[in-house]
Formats: C-alpha cells, sequence, structure tokens
C-alpha cells in the first residue's frame, strides 16, 4: 500500500478546497445573474398612441373646416352689399375665431399616452367642439354656398350615425337636426337632387324613431341619409 505523506496530503486538500469553492463560485453567479437581471417590461407606446389616432384625425378635420369657413367669411365681408350685412359677417367672424382658437388651444392638449390625462381632455376637447359647431351653423347661412352646406349635412349625418350606435340619445338627436337643417339649406339655394330629398325624408324619419326610442331602426335611416347626401354632395361638385 503507497504511504501518502503529511506534505503530500495537504497539497491534495488544498486543491480539493479550491475547485469546490470555484464550483461553487461559478454555480452562484449563475443564479445571482438570473435573479438580478429579468426582463424589462414591454411599453406598447405606439399602440396606445394608435387608439387614439382616429379621434384626433376628426378634431383636426373639424378645425380645417372651421378655419376654411373663417377665411370665406373674411372675403364675404370685404364684399358685403350693405353696411349692415358687413357688421352682421364681423360679428361672426369674431365669434367664429374665439371658439377655434379655443378649440385650436385644447387639442393640443391630445399628445399624451397616460388614459387618465387623455380622458379628461378629450371630455374637454369635445365640450369646445361642441360650441365650435353651434358657431359654424349659425355662421354658415351667411354664405350662401350650397356645396357648403351639404358638406355640413354630409357631416351631421356621419356623426348622427356613430353617437346612434354609441346609444348617445341627446346627441344622436341634435346632430339628425343639424343634418336636416343644412341639407334644406342646400335645397334652398338650388341642390334640387333627388338624392337630398331621399336624404331628408330618412333623416326625418330618424326622429320619429328616435323619438320613440327605437334608436337600432334609427341608425339605419341615418346611415342611409348619410350615403344619399354625400352622392348629393359628389353630384354637386362634378356639376360646378
Amino acid at each position: 500500500m503507497r504511504q501518502i505523506f503529511p506534505q503530500q496530503l495537504i497539497i491534495c486538500l488544498t486543491s480539493t478546497t479550491l475547485c469546490m469553492f470555484s464550483f461553487l463560485n461559478l454555480s452562484f453567479g449563475k443564479t445571482r445573474s438570473v435573479e438580478q437581471t429579468p426582463l424589462p417590461p414591454m411599453t406598447l407606446v405606439k399602440a396606445v398612441q394608435q387608439n387614439h389616432e382616429p379621434y384626433i384625425q376628426d378634431v383636426h378635420q373639424q378645425l380645417q373646416k372651421s378655419r376654411a369657413l373663417l377665411n370665406k367669411l373674411k372675403k364675404v365681408r370685404t364684399q358685403a352689399s350693405s353696411q349692415e350685412k358687413q357688421e352682421d359677417v364681423n360679428a361672426s367672424i369674431m365669434k367664429l375665431t374665439k371658439e377655434l382658437e379655443q378649440a385650436e388651444r385644447i387639442s393640443k392638449n391630445l399628445d399624451v399616452i397616460d388614459p387618465q390625462p387623455w380622458l379628461r381632455n378629450k371630455t374637454e376637447m369635445d365640450a369646445v367642439l361642441a360650441n365650435l359647431e353651434v358657431t359654424y351653423d349659425e355662421t354658415l347661412p351667411l354664405l350662401q354656398d350650397k356645396i357648403r352646406f351639404l358638406q355640413d349635412a354630409v357631416h351631421h349625418a356621419k356623426i348622427a350615425t356613430e353617437y346612434g350606435e354609441e346609444r348617445r340619445k341627446d346627441l344622436f338627436h341634435k346632430n339628425t337636426l343639424a343634418a336636416i337643417k343644412a341639407a334644406s339649406l342646400a335645397q334652398k339655394e338650388g341642390v334640387d337632387s333627388g338624392f337630398v330629398k331621399e336624404g331628408i325624408s330618412e333623416l326625418e324619419d330618424a326622429i320619429s324613431h328616435i323619438n320613440q326610442d327605437r334608436i337600432a331602426a334609427a341608425v339605419s335611416l341615418t346611415e342611409g341619409a348619410y350615403l344619399h347626401l354625400n352622392s348629393a354632395l359628389k353630384q354637386s361638385k362634378n356639376s360646378e
């Protein structure tokens, strides 16, 4: 039997101990590195922004429409045939300018990601846009412009349908009436189209259904009116 001297025994034990420590360090090092470096959470910023985009786009379209009306009013003012007419146009310009500037200021707050500020800003934007639309509808007859009357009728029929789908009865009713008014003004200015007549008839039937709380039927009618009025608008543009 081979004899192991004390010196050899000490060297052997020392080597074994160092190997064990080295192994333990590697093992614990791997474990510690996994625990201390968790995967970062994914932030779906683009997805959140995309949910807001259709609303923001609609806001910009309404602002653009109001700016176009304001520019047209300024031209009408220079061509006013009487002092009284000029004063009426001036008053409308001032009121529309005020509402438009406020709407443009609020629209800048819509570029947020967090849901709570977004909902708060959207609620404020809705209220401002409602005031802007009232002013727009009050101002529009000053132009005596059949194309703009049809554009307004198409716009109100479209958003009336959207409010109907959302079961927001008051806004559904309000915008259906506004669409009837704008389409009737277009007729008054000489738009003689079967599409307009059919659209007005459907809108009037929709009002009757809304009053009876038959919202689904009313939505179908306003949707049909939107299509008819949009056809009348395209027809009128092509004839000019």
